[in-house]
């Protein structure tokens, strides 16, 4: 290989990483400009609508995003399968949980989950297929669509979770309109629903814990504890899409090379997530000034290494190993891994459900450990999988 062959090579994987980069984080970074512009409540208001929405996602999609890339099915039969999805977990929302919200809330979680979930599910789409530009513009218009929605919201003094709405439908318009003239294919939907939620229970069973700590912290524990914690989450939350960036530059690559492709993933990974945990924390510690004042800063500190360290680890083992599973591993090791983590996920519902909706725990330490524990068994038995699939 020459050296203008190196070259080339080199920017375009540089290439790749700064579009898919790029799009997690003009995506999410409208969520940590929120609490300088609302009072504490506010924020303590958005962020209950944000993570019940949140949870109605998760479970909505159901893993249809992976199951896409393998399974060609008819775009109306997908449509019904969310539909029918998203109302049954807004249903269980009404039905379980603690916050008794109104019918245009409820309404609100409804249209933004809904919606939501089919861009998501035909952005990933997107990336399977190596399209990794369009992926970056897709998430592009979405950031700038929350930041439009934000002001005008805010400007015309309505409730400010209604942006999800409005959001929620037109990035799902934007994305659908470069996939209309794909009607998909003769697929079963039984088949769909298999694989779809064998993909889910891999990746959500671990996606649970970063939504439902918040959305227990945000719903039983004080203002002060719940906001700290949010926006520690908010700061820490990065070092996931980078994680995500590297699992999707997987996703694009070639089968061959495959050894060098996984080892050069890891060691950018952990390089660059160490790096923006130190700067993150040196943010925090050395520009207090800059932080919102809804925000305890006592509270934030402490919260905030404690989740650096946790989930520079995670992270670091997390997303390659993601990559290698969905990527590179037949389906066999989705199914295995399946069929184990619903018990674990069902006690971790139950210990959940008793410290902290009979026990009224106040105690966001104790949180963060549960959570900390059930990521980490989930994680022990992936790994444990995969290195039996490769081997």
């Amino acid at each position: 290989m020459t050296i203008q062959e190196i070259t080339k090579n080199a920017y375009r994987k540089t290439n790749k990483l700064i579009f898919i980069g790029g799009a997690f984080f003009i995506s999410k970074i409208v969520f940590l400009f929120i609490p300088y512009i609302t009072t504490s409540e506010q924020y303590n208001d958005f962020n209950k609508i944000y993570y019940s929405a949140a949870i109605v996602v998760l479970f909505g999609k159901l893993g249809f995003e992976f199951a896409i890339n393998r399974i060609k099915i008819q775009h109306k039969k997908l449509f019904i399968a969310v539909l029918f999805n998203t109302l049954l977990m807004v249903a269980a929302l009404n039905l379980f949980g603690d916050e008794k919200y109104s019918y245009l809330n409820y309404f609100a979680i409804f249209i933004y989950s809904f919606f939501y979930i089919i861009a998501n599910i035909f952005l990933i789409k997107t990336l399977f297929e190596g399209n990794y530009k369009r992926y970056f513009f897709f998430k592009l218009f979405y950031g700038l669509i929350l930041l439009a929605a934000v002001f005008i919201l805010l400007t015309i003094r309505l409730e400010i979770f209604l942006i999800f709405p409005f959001t929620g439908i037109l990035w799902m318009l934007f994305v659908y309109a470069y996939n209309f003239n794909d009607s998909g294919g003769e697929g079963k939907l039984s088949e769909f629903y298999k694989l779809g939620i064998a993909g889910f229970i891999v990746n959500a069973a671990l996606g649970f814990a970063f939504i439902a700590d918040k959305y227990i912290v945000n719903h039983y524990m004080n203002v002060d504890v719940a906001n700290a914690y949010t926006f520690a989450w908010g700061i820490t939350a990065p070092m996931l899409y980078l994680g995500n960036m590297i699992e999707h530059s997987i996703y694009t690559a070639g089968n061959t090379n495959k050894r060098n492709t996984i080892k050069n993933s890891i060691v950018l990974l952990f390089i660059i997530v160490l790096v923006y945990g130190i700067s993150a924390y040196s943010f925090v510690q050395f520009l207090p000034s800059l932080l919102p004042n809804s925000i305890d800063l006592i509270l934030l500190k402490k919260i905030l290494i404690i989740f650096l360290i946790i989930y520079t680890f995670y992270t670091i083992v997390q997303y390659p190993l993601n990559g290698i599973l969905f990527k590179y591993i037949n389906n066999v090791a989705q199914y295995k891994i399946a069929k184990i983590y619903p018990l674990i996920f069902i006690l971790f519902c139950i210990i959940l459900f008793y410290l902290f909706g009979i026990k009224n725990s106040q105690d966001f330490i104790l949180l963060i450990g549960v959570c900390t524990f059930y990521l980490f068994i989930l994680l022990s038995i992936k790994i444990n999988v995969v290195k039996r699939s490769i081997a």
